[in-house]
């Protein structure tokens, strides 16, 4: 069970939140067709290719996406092109051009896993290294040991959400959180105090989860900054539905194009993206960004303003992916021999459009949560009792300090403790007090035991309470 805080079931402040201003391209099928455009050269034939043309037909030809999961799809895979030292910079610091991605919508109907099939076929063709999907910080560590940079392509997100409330998970969040920003080195020591560390990591992400799972998205996932490093891609309507064909068009027809152009990113000695100007497009769009932002510095209830602070980044990450990508399949037109190269004004205009449409869609997720949150939430005392429960049933050896219990839970001291009284009157668990001092101190804080079977019939024999928790104490 996930409890859900004011962030999720306040459905009422995500509705009060300000209009996203009108994208002078809102539409995905438009921005779809400009993109495709983006890139055009000509073969030795002379014929004009557009590689990104190439990139979509490979998606949607032989599937029944959307435009909006080709463009998601399309933009993963040219991140997972670039390198460490490729980036944009700027006076507050340099942008990689690595991008974390979260597709939700429903099984089998939304071809989530095909179109993850398909990210893995075209970067295997591009010899981009894939790295295992599924790991705890340590699996993490070793993954990563030997081959830093790569693609991350996990199929469900849910499994790792409900993990990272368990105690061996609850560093996972974080080191993924140092891994997307690229941290020279991050390092952990082991139970035996053994140094690990991941030196010069530089992971895309891309993974998928179901509308079934919105509770999993908490407060504390986003608090923690984890869940605002993701672009979200909500399938959550069809586009059309795909008339299968027993004739399909090859997809090693545009593979070739597709490899190519992700083999040119990877491999050109372009390192540097220098932006030349703030157009009235990007300055407009990082005021209202600002402003929208500003509003978490003064309302505990505003995670959801907390992204827009990193709504500008994500334009200059998709900029710098953009132009890098043209300036390489074109060969090379760069205008520094030192590996530089401007980012125009075409290209960062067309960024923030994309990152507006990304906007509306981490808008509707957050109205998806409230709204589930709001219709089921956590009601009854028996739902709470609950959930006290797993929360120590979760903690090592089923033992855990009142304190520990409360931060789990996020239900606040006295709700806790009266949710504990209960639990200790039906049986289900039992607290151990030590007696104050003269100053009303007590020398350790108090402790709680879930009684499992085993511990039932341990007590019915007729063993002190003391001895037993004693025994508790030392397995």
């Amino acid at each position: 069970m996930v409890k859900q805080d004011k962030f999720a079931t306040d459905l009422d402040y995500i509705e009060s939140l300000p209009e996203c201003p009108k994208s002078v391209l809102n539409d995905w099928d438009k921005l779809r067709k400009e993109l495709e455009d983006y890139i055009e050269a000509p073969d030795s034939n002379g014929t004009i290719i557009y590689p990104l043309q190439d990139m979509y037909s490979f998606y949607m030809d032989t599937t029944d996406i959307s435009p909006k999961f080709a463009t998601t799809a399309v933009l993963f895979d040219l991140s997972s092109a670039t390198r460490l030292e490729q980036r944009v910079i700027t006076r507050q610091g340099d942008e990689n051009l690595n991008l974390w991605f979260i597709s939700i919508g429903q099984s089998s109907i939304m071809r989530k896993t095909t179109v993850e099939r398909k990210n893995k076929k075209i970067l295997r063709a591009a010899d981009i290294y894939l790295i295992p999907s599924k790991f705890t910080v340590a699996g993490m560590f070793t993954a990563l040991a030997n081959n830093t940079q790569g693609a991350l392509i996990r199929s469900e997100f849910s499994g790792l959400l409900s993990e990272v409330h368990k105690e061996h998970y609850q560093e996972l969040p974080e080191a993924l959180c140092e891994v997307y920003d690229c941290e020279p080195e991050i390092v952990r020591y082991t139970k035996t105090n053994k140094r690990e560390s991941i030196d010069d990591s530089y992971i895309t992400y891309w993974t998928s989860t179901q509308p079934i799972n919105y509770e999993l998205f908490t407060d504390r996932l986003f608090s923690q900054g984890f869940l605002m490093r993701y672009l979200y891609c909500m399938e959550l309507e069809k586009w059309t539905w795909y008339d299968r064909s027993f004739d399909p068009k090859p997809e090693e027809e545009t593979l070739e194009t597709i490899t190519g152009l992700l083999q040119a990113i990877n491999s050109t000695y372009i390192t540097t993206i220098i932006p030349s100007r703030k157009t009235v497009a990007y300055n407009a769009y990082q005021t209202y960004c600002k402003k929208v932002a500003m509003r978490s510095m003064y309302d505990d209830r505003s995670i959801i303003y907390s992204y827009y602070g990193r709504l500008e980044e994500f334009v200059l990450k998709i900029a710098g992916i953009l132009e890098l990508s043209r300036a390489a399949y074109l060969g090379g037109e760069i205008p520094d021999e030192d590996g530089e190269l401007a980012l125009t004004d075409e290209t960062l205009d067309l960024a923030v459009k994309i990152v507006r449409l990304y906007e509306q869609e981490f808008r509707l997720l957050v109205k998806k949560v409230r709204a589930v949150a709001a219709s089921d939430p956590v009601k009854t005392d028996r739902d709470n009792q609950q959930y006290v429960l797993d929360a120590l049933t979760d903690s090592d050896g089923g033992i855990a300090s009142i304190g520990e219990l409360i931060n789990s839970t996020k239900f606040g001291d006295k709700k806790v403790r009266a949710i504990i009284k209960t639990l200790e009157t039906a049986g289900t668990i039992i607290g151990h007090y030590p007696e104050r001092n003269a100053k009303g101190m007590r020398g350790t804080a108090p402790r709680l035991y879930w009684i499992t079977r085993k511990d039932e019939n341990f007590l019915e024999m007729g063993l002190m309470t003391d001895k037993w928790l004693e025994t508790r104490d030392n397995k």
